[in-house]
């Protein structure tokens, strides 16, 4: 089983939409998705997961889109705020 991003680095506007695209790998029917995102020097945090609760913050601006067939896991992220200057990871549970 296996996850890719596509992109590991962007600058952006303040405003802009930006997609966090990806793509995984798995023999299992119903794997559980995530996403994560990480601020300097602080520890990984749920931001959403496709079965699970999403993190309070992100749910004016983002929407989410996943595509059991092309096994793809997108999420965009609107109007994007200073606030939101981190790293973010796609995970996979078989």
């Amino acid at each position: 089983d296996a996850v890719f991003q596509t992109q590991t680095s962007v600058l952006l506007k303040e405003g802009a939409n930006y997609t966090i695209y990806c793509k995984y790998e798995t023999t299992t029917v119903s794997p559980t998705l995530f996403l994560y995102f990480q601020e300097s020097n602080k520890a990984p945090q749920h931001m959403l997961g496709l079965y699970s609760q999403t993190e309070t913050r992100f749910r004016e601006r983002f929407s989410a889109l996943h595509d059991e067939t092309g096994k793809t896991f997108n999420l965009t992220l609107s109007r994007v705020v200073l606030s939101y200057s981190a790293t973010y990871y796609c995970a996979l549970v078989p």
